[in-house]
């Protein structure tokens, strides 16, 4: 994890640099900071399943 709190506030893991606070959950500001770290990201997307040809044709009808 390359985030970690402090009380309301989250700071980088390995410089220890703060990256900022939250008056809400900090286990939800967190998770959206873990979220959108670029291999989080490039991990989801490799587990998303490509639409159905089938879907895929009913998308495109309904779009027109």
């Amino acid at each position: 994890m390359p985030y970690k709190a402090k009380g309301k506030c989250v700071y980088k893991a390995d410089t220890g640099e703060k990256v900022g606070c939250t008056k809400g959950p900090v286990k939800k500001y967190l998770a959206a900071l873990h979220a959108n770290v670029p291999d989080a990201k490039n991990e989801a997307a490799k587990t998303m399943k490509k639409p159905s040809d089938k879907l895929t044709k009913v998308i495109k009808r309904i779009a027109k």
